[in-house]
């Protein structure tokens, strides 16, 4: 006896439209999500180009603001140092001043100054000049010959 071969079942027709129209529906899906994708990309892609021109606008606009504000500050910084040195110098000048009186008073109580020896003495002191020195004094007549 031969055996039977077991004959296949075809397969139902409606089984086989149902894979077709899961994959057909799968795939669709699959390109919308690809298509969102692609969308959500540019949409990403032109934020990110927007954001690096108002960032380099921004940047731009900070270096104009930048360099007055500099130059308004180092002016500032000058003003003072300025009106700093010219206090220094008055204190300067007042203090040499000082030096300069505290020594004409101090010299001029040890040695008897030029209007004290006409008046008190009553005679012209010879050998001296008329600045006290104590060199020769010097007559217009000498320089003729």
């Amino acid at each position: 006896m031969a055996k039977r071969r077991k004959s296949k079942k075809p397969a139902k027709k409606t089984t086989a439209k149902k894979s077709v129209k899961k994959m057909v529906k799968k795939a669709k899906g699959k390109v919308a999500k690809a298509k969102s994708t692609v969308k959500k990309a540019k949409k990403m892609i032109k934020r990110g180009v927007s954001k690096a021109k108002s960032a380099v606008k921004k940047t731009k606009s900070a270096v104009k603001k930048a360099t007055p504000r500099a130059k308004k500050t180092m002016a500032s910084i000058g003003q003072t140092a300025n009106s700093m040195l010219d206090t220094v110098t008055q204190v300067t000048a007042t203090a040499a001043g000082i030096v300069v009186g505290t020594v004409q008073g101090v010299a001029g109580s040890s040695q008897p100054s030029s209007d004290e020896m006409e008046e008190g003495t009553g005679e012209e002191t010879s050998g001296g000049d008329e600045f006290g020195t104590g060199g020769p004094a010097d007559s217009s007549s000498d320089m003729e010959d």
